[in-house]
């Protein structure tokens, strides 16, 4: 058996940047089919009062989402009760 890499492919360039042959999900339905999915996605994510149909947060963010992509994490670190974080630099692992 050969050793194998984790992670590593058989194709080590990949794919070349600018291609167009990446299936999307729109690839596999014909526009009837796309615009019920739509429709359904929709009424689930903004409910209908006419079917008692809830609207749903998590359609709302998934829709939301595949519009206008993830929201960026905002990530503060502090030191000690808050306090600005301190950096310190040593030798112990220089040889």
């Amino acid at each position: 058996m050969a050793n194998t890499i984790k992670n590593k492919t058989n194709n080590p360039a990949g794919r070349p940047k600018g291609t167009k042959n990446k299936l999307r999900v729109t690839d596999f339905f014909n526009g009837d089919e796309r615009d019920e999915l739509i429709m359904n996605a929709k009424m689930l994510a903004f409910g209908d009062s006419e079917k008692d149909i809830r609207p749903d947060k998590d359609m709302i963010k998934f829709c939301w989402e595949q519009l206008f992509g993830k929201a960026t994490q905002r990530t503060e670190i502090t030191g000690a009760e808050g306090d600005a974080l301190q950096i310190i630099f040593d030798n112990s692992f220089k040889k």
